[in-house]
């Protein structure tokens, strides 16, 4: 067998990179789609909930339990959410790393990259702030059309309603500050990642497309 050349064996690298960017976007595409695929499931369930209780004279303690475990299935799907995210922003950089290497800027121009300006600058807010905006106001909003439909039978709040109200705060409070925190993880591991692939071998650019 004869031996190959430095041009095939750049050839190779080349389609390698081309194959590993076709699989790394197809799954980057499904992991962003089955986020709100699962999302908008739990939050028109939710819209329903809210049309239920307010439609009905149901006691306030009851509702207020209720958006409690409204307020528990949302905490799990944002964090599940931000898990996801996290996989596909990796995914996302790694096709921004091919992209340099194959000379692309399909996804690149959208993110700054050394020596280079961003070619689709984009306006906030960003996609994933909405996202928690979401979170937030599906979380809480239980609680308005409650208590403003109970306050005139029942003018004062107890003890244990007002435990209720401020669990559930709590909750939100205590979820958004830690997605806050993988986001900041999340995004200086991705800038020590575009460093360490521009000191290495691999950001030489390939030829040939």
């Amino acid at each position: 067998m004869a031996d190959k050349t430095p041009e095939s064996g750049k050839n190779d690298k080349l389609e390698n990179a081309r194959t590993e960017y076709i699989a790394a976007q197809d799954a980057y595409i499904h992991l962003d789609n089955f986020t709100w695929h699962v999302g908008s499931v739990l939050i028109a369930g939710v819209f329903v909930y809210w049309g239920f209780i307010i439609s009905n004279n149901t006691p306030i303690l009851t509702v207020l339990v209720g958006n409690l475990l409204v307020c528990l299935l949302m905490s799990i799907w944002i964090l599940y959410a931000e898990e996801v995210r996290q996989i596909y922003r990796f995914k996302l950089h790694r096709i921004h790393e091919l992209e340099f290497m194959m000379g692309m800027c399909q996804h690149r121009g959208f993110d700054k990259w050394p020596n280079e300006k961003i070619i689709y600058n984009r306006k906030e807010p960003k996609g994933h702030r909405l996202d928690n905006l979401i979170y937030i106001i599906v979380s809480l909003g239980g609680l308005l059309p409650s208590l403003i439909n109970k306050m005139g039978s029942e003018c004062k709040l107890n003890l244990l309603y007002v435990s209720l109200i401020c669990l559930n705060i709590l909750i939100v409070v205590l979820v958004y500050k830690r997605v806050l925190y993988v986001e900041d993880n999340l995004n200086k591991r991705i800038l020590e990642l575009k460093a360490e692939f521009f000191k290495s071998k691999s950001s030489q650019k390939l030829s040939g497309l």
